[in-house]
């Protein structure tokens, strides 16, 4: 335990160290003749309710596929590779089944109905950062102790300092005395709170498919500490306010977090690594 950033210093990295997709599907191949071309014009953005069967079943499994790939590998995907990326979860989530893998190739060669699936399987991004942010909203004020009896002055300057060179990742965070533990960077109970909650709770896809969980990749960490300093953000003004969750504003966020990890797996791999194991399994 030591001070906290008073000094504006960058507490140094754990210095205690020594140092796919699902191939199979689980829906039964459709037979329906229904022609691709019947998806509804009208409905540019696309929603399962107007696709045909068939379709709905690649868009189901694709959606679910990008939502993995926000997750485990890059949770702000550029809108320039929307197109590469939507299809190569579409690919990667119909597997080797032939009925499905048919109807891919099907949905190839209509440039309308594809635009429109495309559209859908996209929207996946949105949603899984949506549940999460929202998630972590709800449990900031009650984790950080926020706005408990503090006065408007004492919480503006509670937000200042927690946000302050990221002290909020850190474990043992005591406010009034303004002090963390800074061997222990993204072990604050928060993350492990959300990351039970988002991806071993109604959706389970952590149980689903655990091959993409099991070594935690940075993006998940990553990602956790980006919505939970949005969740501190609402609060910058000593009353609560809604800050939006968007890319603009957000994603160099992720970045930096992404770079943050990315330099404790040079100086603490050790560490880092069985953080992580120890995160995976008490999630169980």
């Amino acid at each position: 335990m030591v001070e906290g950033s008073e000094d504006n210093s960058q507490p140094p990295p754990c210095t205690q160290c020594q140092c796919k997709i699902s191939k199979s599907s689980p829906f039964e191949s459709s037979h329906s003749s229904t022609p691709l071309s019947e998806i509804g014009a009208s409905s540019r953005r696309g929603s399962l309710s107007t696709f045909p069967q068939k379709v709905s079943r690649i868009a189901m499994l694709g959606h679910r596929a990008l939502r993995i790939h926000v997750t485990t590998v890059n949770a702000f995907p550029s809108t320039l590779t929307k197109n590469e990326i939507v299809w190569a979860c579409l690919v990667d989530a119909v597997g080797d089944v032939e009925a499905l893998k048919k109807h891919v190739e099907e949905l190839k060669l209509d440039h309308d109905a594809k635009e429109q699936v495309i559209t859908y399987v996209w929207g996946a991004c949105a949603q899984l950062r949506g549940e999460l942010v929202s998630k972590a909203c709800h449990k900031t004020s009650s984790s950080y102790n926020i706005p408990g009896n503090m006065s408007p002055s004492v919480l503006l300057e509670t937000i200042q300092w927690i946000l302050k060179n990221d002290t909020f990742l850190y474990d043992k965070l005591n406010l009034e005395n303004k002090t963390f533990d800074w061997k222990m960077p993204f072990c604050n109970q928060l993350f492990k709170n959300l990351f039970i909650t988002q991806w071993f709770g109604a959706r389970d896809e952590a149980l689903r498919f655990p091959d993409k969980f099991r070594k935690v990749p940075d993006s998940i960490l990553a990602l956790i500490a980006t919505v939970i300093e949005c969740s501190l953000n609402t609060w910058l003004h000593s009353v609560h306010t809604q800050v939006k969750f968007t890319d603009t504003q957000f994603k160099s966020h992720y970045s930096h977090f992404m770079k943050k990890l990315d330099g404790l797996n040079k100086s603490c791999p050790t560490w880092l690594k069985q953080f992580k194991r120890d995160l995976y399994l008490k999630a169980w």
